[in-house]
């Protein structure tokens, strides 16, 4: 299937590596452009070189709701909307039913 986003805008959580890489990659092949986060800013930054240009990068963590807020505006400032959402980061903080999670663990997850 071949799915195009040209001219899109996308924001992919915890793409530094793995499947979020992947999907960053998948939307920038599409003719999107894209702004991925991670937590850690090496790992953007070496992400950033493999996904070249169309791409930028806001470190924080997802559990962070500034760094939300400020991954959305530097989306929006730099490519002028913010038209895909891929929340792909998570954790795993406590393993179990969710029923007896912690509740300060439920907010990581």
């Amino acid at each position: 299937m071949d799915i195009r986003v040209d001219g899109k805008a996308a924001l992919v959580t915890g793409a530094s590596r793995g499947i979020g890489l992947a999907i960053a990659k998948a939307i920038i092949d599409s003719g999107g452009k894209v702004c991925i986060t991670a937590r850690k800013q090496d790992e953007l930054d070496e992400a950033l070189a493999t996904l070249g240009s169309g791409a930028i990068a806001v470190a924080g963590g997802v559990d962070d709701r500034d760094h939300a807020e400020a991954a959305i505006a530097t989306c929006i400032a730099e490519f002028g909307s913010l038209d895909i959402l891929v929340n792909n980061a998570a954790t795993n903080p406590q393993f179990g039913p969710l029923i007896q999670a912690d509740p300060a663990a439920v907010s990581k997850i």
